[in-house]
C-alpha cells in the first residue's frame, strides 16, 4: 500500500456541473476507499511492532462528529473503538476521512 498514489481529482474548468458533480462524488469515493486502506495497511504494521494502544489523531473535527468524538482519546489497537478504527470505521465529514493514528510506545 505504501506504494500507491491517491486518486486524481477530477477536473472542473470547462467541464459541464453536472459530469463535474458526478466525477466529484466517484473521487469522493475513491479516497475513502484509499485512505482506508492506507489506514489499514498501518494499522497492521503496527500490530507486528510492541505497541498495544493508539492515539485518534482527528484531523477534522469540526466536519465529523465521530472525529469530535474521539480526537486526543486512547485506544487498544487489539480492540476497535466503537466507531471504528481512524479512516477505516464510520465518518461523518462530507468527503473522507482525514483522521490518524498515533502509536502510544511506553518506556
Amino acid at each position: 500500500m505504501t506504494d500507491a498514489l491517491p486518486p486524481k481529482a477530477p477536473r472542473k474548468r470547462g467541464v459541464d456541473p453536472y459530469v463535474y458533480e458526478q466525477a466529484l462524488a466517484d473521487y469522493r469515493a475513491a479516497m475513502r476507499a484509499f485512505n482506508a486502506a492506507r489506514a489499514k495497511s498501518e494499522r497492521e504494521r503496527l500490530a507486528l511492532l510492541p505497541v498495544d494502544r493508539f492515539e485518534w489523531l482527528s484531523a477534522d473535527p469540526g466536519g465529523c462528529e465521530v472525529a469530535a468524538r474521539n480526537g486526543g482519546k486512547k485506544f487498544k489497537l487489539a480492540t476497535p473503538p466503537r466507531d471504528g478504527y481512524p479512516a477505516e470505521g464510520r465518518c461523518t465529514a462530507p468527503d473522507w476521512c482525514r483522521c490518524r493514528m498515533i502509536p502510544v510506545v511506553r518506556f
